[in-house]
């Protein structure tokens, strides 16, 4: 079995790997990868895993028993490692650390503080100011992961209307990213349900705290990839970006110009 997922048009996924590559992202992050992390990226820079949880070996605040791994980052320009320290600046993350995995306010980091040849790897809960170690190594954290058996979410939702009327409705309402990004994902795959996903983006974008703002940009530029924003979201989306400058999380820039599409700097 491979170690990632072979799916199309997986976000995560970058374009192959080159030694010029690696080598200019390394001086950047100012640390040398795990030669295992480097291995599987030249089969695959980043992408969807096969296996989608670690075991928590250690004592945490939730009690939980496993984290969820459904992805690494590969080195690019989507959602990749090399945006390791504008995060740290962003959320206040550890130094020495590059990140693998994650969003908002939980990620998986090659922690190298205590050794710069062998980094360990650590799971950071940032808001419960908590940093639990998964493995001592790469090469075992991988070794690691495996299949957690989870209640698909879809099988709690029945309808189209009770996604609408209790799920969006009530995870937009609390302003808790773990409940909103679930919802977000399922309106997102499964495409009956692009009415509710453009509310909801509508209403990301003009909310009032700049992490609802930015995951409403996101999945607005996921849309913008696969062609599905229509005209009247990308208006509000510019909009919001220009009227309330924020900081646009994993880099999601989008504009358009004379009838065209394009993606720009709007830092």
């Amino acid at each position: 079995m491979t170690f990632w997922l072979d799916k199309e048009d997986d976000y995560y996924q970058e374009i192959p790997l080159t030694e010029e590559l690696l080598v200019k992202t390394e001086e950047n992050l100012g640390h040398k990868l795990p030669r295992a992390y480097v291995k599987l990226l030249n089969e695959q820079n980043g992408g969807e895993l096969r296996t989608n949880a670690c075991p928590l070996v250690e004592d945490n605040t939730y009690g939980e028993m496993f984290v969820e791994v459904t992805y690494l980052f590969g080195i690019g320009e989507n959602s990749s490692l090399n945006n390791t320290q504008y995060f740290i600046k962003e959320w206040g993350l550890p130094e020495k650390i590059v990140l693998i995995n994650g969003e908002g306010h939980t990620w998986i980091a090659l922690d190298y503080s205590n050794d710069v040849e062998q980094p360990s790897v650590i799971f950071i809960d940032t808001e419960e100011n908590e940093i639990t170690r998964l493995a001592p190594t790469f090469e075992q954290f991988i070794a690691a992961l495996y299949v957690e058996e989870q209640e698909d979410f879809e099988e709690d939702i029945d309808s189209e209307d009770e996604i609408s009327e209790q799920h969006l409705e009530h995870a937009l309402k609390s302003g808790n990213l773990d409940e909103v990004i679930p919802v977000l994902n399922y309106l997102f795959f499964n495409k009956e349900g692009q009415p509710q996903l453009e509310q909801g983006i509508s209403n990301l974008v003009l909310n009032e705290s700049s992490e609802l703002q930015n995951i409403g940009v996101h999945y607005a530029y996921l849309l913008f990839e696969e062609k599905r924003l229509n005209d009247s979201l990308m208006k509000l989306v510019l909009d919001g970006i220009h009227k309330q400058p924020f900081s646009i999380d994993q880099q999601v820039k989008i504009a358009m110009f004379d009838g065209r599409q394009s993606i720009i700097d709007i830092d």
